[in-house]
């Protein structure tokens, strides 16, 4: 079952080869050129998602270990000196 990101992201990247498609045939490209254009946009909305997802998690893993308080020091006894 996919998640709504994984949707969206499948998607996203079948408009973008259906634009090629549509884009090759308005200007009388072949139908290599075409299928070319097709299968790089179609990795490239793919690249460009993972670069994405790769930086938000990285966001949320470094903003996770700032938001963590420091664990206090132990407090001293009474009656014991330090030294």
């Amino acid at each position: 079952m996919k998640t709504g990101m994984q949707r969206l992201i499948h998607t996203l990247g079948l408009a973008a080869a259906l634009t090629a498609v549509v884009v090759s045939v308005w200007r009388d490209y072949g139908l290599l050129v075409a299928l070319k254009r097709v299968a790089v946009s179609y990795l490239a909305v793919f690249f460009v998602a993972s670069l994405l997802v790769l930086g938000y998690k990285l966001v949320v893993l470094l903003g996770a270990d700032a938001e963590t308080p420091a664990e206090p020091e132990p407090a001293e006894p009474e009656g014991q000196v330090s030294g």
